[in-house]
C-alpha cells in the first residue's frame, strides 16, 4: 500500500478474531517455521524482525476463505 519492501499492511485489533494473522520466524535454509522446543508452537516475530506472514484459512467463511 505504501510501496515499501516488506510492507504487509495493518489489521486493527478489533478485527483480529475475524481474521487471525501473525508474522512467524522462519528458518532461512529449510523455509519452515522456527518452533519453540518446549511447546512445539511456531515463534512469532518481534517488532521490525523479518518473517513470514500467515493467516487462518477456513473454507466458506466470509473473511477467512481463500479463492486463489
Amino acid at each position: 500500500m505504501d510501496n515499501k519492501i516488506g510492507a504487509v499492511g495493518f489489521l486493527p485489533r478489533l478485527l483480529y478474531k475475524m481474521c487471525p494473522t501473525a508474522i512467524l520466524k522462519i528458518d532461512d535454509v529449510t523455509g519452515e517455521p522456527i518452533r519453540d522446543p518446549k511447546t512445539g508452537l511456531a515463534i512469532r516475530c518481534e517488532i521490525n524482525e523479518p518473517g513470514e506472514f500467515v493467516g487462518c484459512i477456513e473454507k466458506n467463511h466470509p473473511f477467512r476463505d481463500f479463492g486463489g
